[in-house]
């Protein structure tokens, strides 16, 4: 083998060689070279000049990087910057600057106190601030929301500004407007768990920053700052180490991030300047096999903020962020109308024949609503209504359509609304499926949650399972988007989201679009180091 000359070079554009005989072939060369300088071979042999370098700019801080390409279309992308601890996007070679010199602010930044917000919360929900947060809790139907006023400068209407907003618990909605309660500069959005820049331009002296949460649990807002530091950055949960163990798949304005030891990311664009960096959390799925022993666990409300209580030792520190679903023995349901909207339970399914069909309709006394049962043959279909339930009765209700499956909820319609109500459906038969997150670990037995999935019965019940991730179980280690699906591996599984709904693991769907849950039983599949879509699926282990 020989080193490329000049001489061989020139051959390789096709010039004729010294002798006069032949032209060289450029694939042979590129063979049969030891050393290239300045070439690019290929693996089929062939060979290409290397193209030009150009200096652009420095890596943050001189750190060690990682590059991950965000691609929209051939002229929409950008370039993500992952250095130890930080995260910053690159947009036509040039980094993303802010402002420096902004004098706008947001009075109690830190949520250490009220000072500054304005209470609008709508009737049935609750904002307050408590341990360093802004905590809102809706109702379900109604909104917990807080409100400031911020006074821009007025040689400072037409500058890009950009709020820092940190959530804690999401999802926060979050509008800005130019008008009390208005979504003028932002559209109303929500904001997932985790640290988010969003750019806009006022335009205006005064303008309303705005968050909100209509969920019946609580979410927490940390912080919200006007950012005045030069270079655009969030920050990232990945030391230096972790950077080569960085995997992605992205779908349109999201990238799905996974890394060995961590839960698993979302980077989301909102806008060309306006991005996310957030925590990728599934509310129903995927989960591991159901709890086949004696030990117990009891909900301790069946919506909003609870606790969930274990008859042995079941929990960890590190299940905070875990999943647990629990199906009740019968079924329970119950809601509130605070408001002038259509406020319905979740349905209860009947079956039986005669007695085992009868269930009971409670309505809290105090309210002149008029509240009404309603049925439905299908769940997802139309329902109508049965019969109106009096403020402060017990009614039991026999329908008498043996061996039928009816679904039941009660409520109130919007034009049947003129004050606060409560209401209850009851049922001795069948099970809910309810499904909670740890947000606290209290004891072995205890943890604080809050309900994403209403439960069926605050009894204690054997039928319960954990979620497949958390700290405690470990997270997946790759990550691909295939055939309709977001796919994680790792842990000694492969995990398929349900078709064409990437956060979705709802294991009740079935069918072709249901989502895929699969052990991976051959070879070392701990920390799968790759997932690539071909013709198909492939995943890489240790072993091959």
């Amino acid at each position: 083998m020989s080193r490329v000359s000049p001489s061989l070079f020139a051959f390789n554009r096709g010039l004729v060689s010294p002798r006069g005989l032949a032209r060289v072939d450029q694939d042979r060369i590129a063979m049969g070279a030891e050393v290239q300088t300045n070439f690019m071979p290929s693996t089929l042999g062939s060979m290409m000049m290397r193209p030009g370098m150009k200096y652009l700019g420095r890596t943050d801080d001189d750190k060690a990087a990682v590059f991950i390409p965000f691609i929209y279309e051939l002229d929409d992308t950008a370039l993500l910057e992952f250095t130890a601890s930080t995260m910053r996007v690159w947009i036509s070679d040039d980094l993303i600057e802010r402002e420096t010199t902004l004098t706008a602010t947001i009075t109690s930044s830190d949520m250490s106190s009220a000072t500054g917000w304005t209470d609008v919360d709508e009737s049935g929900a609750a904002s307050t601030f408590a341990g360093g947060y802004m905590e809102l809790l809706g109702s379900g139907t109604s909104a917990a929301q807080r409100r400031q006023t911020v006074s821009i400068a007025s040689g400072e209407t037409a500058l890009e500004h950009a709020l820092r907003v940190t959530i804690e618990r999401g999802p926060v909605m979050l509008r800005i407007g130019t008008t009390a309660g208005g979504d003028e500069l932002i559209a109303e959005t929500a904001l997932d768990t985790g640290v988010h820049s969003l750019a806009f331009t006022p335009g205006a002296t005064t303008i309303y920053v705005q968050f909100g949460n209509r969920k019946n649990y609580t979410t927490l807002v940390d912080s919200a700052i006007i950012e005045t530091t030069r270079f655009f950055e969030l920050p990232s949960p990945y030391a230096a180490a972790d950077l080569p163990s960085l995997r992605w798949s992205q779908s349109r304005d999201v990238v799905y991030l996974s890394c060995d030891g961590y839960q698993q990311r979302k980077i989301e664009r909102r806008a060309a300047r306006s991005w996310s960096l957030t925590k990728y959390e599934p509310q129903n799925g995927p989960f591991r096999l159901a709890n086949t022993e004696t030990t117990t666990l009891t909900p301790g409300a069946l919506s909003g903020d609870t606790t969930l209580t274990a008859s042995a030792a079941v929990f960890k520190s590190t299940h905070v962020g875990a999943l647990f679903r629990v199906s009740s023995v019968g079924q329970a349901v119950s809601g509130t109308a605070a408001s002038a909207v259509d406020s319905y339970t979740d349905a209860i399914r009947v079956t039986g024949v005669g007695d085992s069909r009868k269930f009971t309709a409670e309505v809290a006394s105090g309210t002149t609503s008029t509240v009404k049962v309603q049925k439905s043959l299908d769940l997802d279909g139309t329902f109508e209504d049965v019969q109106t339930v009096a403020a402060g009765s017990t009614v039991v209700i026999d329908d008498g359509l043996d061996n039928q499956i009816i679904f039941y909820r009660i409520g109130v319609a919007s034009g049947d609304y003129v004050d606060a109500a409560s209401f209850d459906l009851i049922y001795a038969r069948g099970s809910i499926d309810g499904i909670a997150r740890v947000t606290a670990y209290n004891a072995a037995t205890s943890v604080d949650g809050v309900v994403l999935k209403s439960f069926g019965g605050t009894g204690a019940t054997k039928l319960w399972s954990e979620g497949a991730w958390s700290d405690y179980r470990g997270y997946p280690t790759a990550v691909k988007l295939f055939e309709g699906r977001l796919w994680w591996a790792g842990r000694g599984s492969l995990w398929g989201s349900v078709s064409d709904a990437f956060e979705s693991f709802d294991d009740t769907l079935e069918g072709n679009s249901a989502p895929v849950d699969k052990t991976v039983s051959d070879g070392p599949s701990d920390r799968v180091p790759w997932l690539e879509a071909s013709t198909h699926l492939m995943m890489g282990a240790a072993a091959g």
